[in-house]
């Protein structure tokens, strides 16, 4: 969610650039991403230990004898408590929707302008609007990929994708070339 969130602000097809290990691994951009789920999961896990206690309690209160005791304790959706489907439902939207706005939080920083911008310039030429250019100015960086550099160039309001093989340098504006 994160990511399709982030991509979306900037009009980036995800499917075309990022890979099976980067969707996986995408948690790990924001570390508050990785904290909700983690939150969500515990909670969500001491809500079930605690009902399944007072299950436990209330279950040994009545007992059934027969063929009520049979039917109850073989039927495969009797042991499915609803509530336990519930708590992972919760568990699994909670933290995608916080991903969700977390990625378009961040795409509005990142258009304002508030972060770093980087010079980067490039082995090879690339075509950008009717002229070949190695050398980009003020950009700044919306992610980075295994391989790809997914950049945003606030002067022109557009997203720019390099390659990484096609990289050869980047330097921070702040700092010039010679740090």
């Amino acid at each position: 969610m994160y990511l399709t969130s982030l991509f979306n602000a900037f009009s980036i097809e995800i499917i075309k650039y990022m890979e099976l290990s980067d969707l996986l691994m995408s948690f790990l951009a924001e570390p508050d991403i990785l904290f909700a789920t983690s939150c969500a999961i515990a909670v969500g896990g001491g809500v079930a230990y605690v009902v399944s206690k007072f299950d436990r309690k209330r279950a040994q209160v009545k007992e059934l004898k027969g063929w009520k005791s049979w039917l109850l304790s073989h039927r495969i959706l009797y042991r499915l408590n609803p509530f336990y489907s519930l708590v992972v439902v919760a568990m699994l939207i909670y933290p995608n929707a916080y991903a969700g706005l977390l990625g378009s939080w961040n795409a509005e920083s990142i258009k304002e302008g508030n972060g770093k911008l980087y010079n980067f310039d490039l082995i090879n030429s690339i075509s950008l609007d009717q002229q070949k250019r190695r050398h980009f100015q003020d950009m700044q960086i919306i992610l980075e990929s295994e391989r790809y550099v997914f950049l945003y160039e606030k002067s022109k309001n557009r997203s720019v994708i390099l390659s990484r093989d096609n990289i050869a340098s980047i330097q921070i504006v702040a700092q010039g070339v010679d740090n």
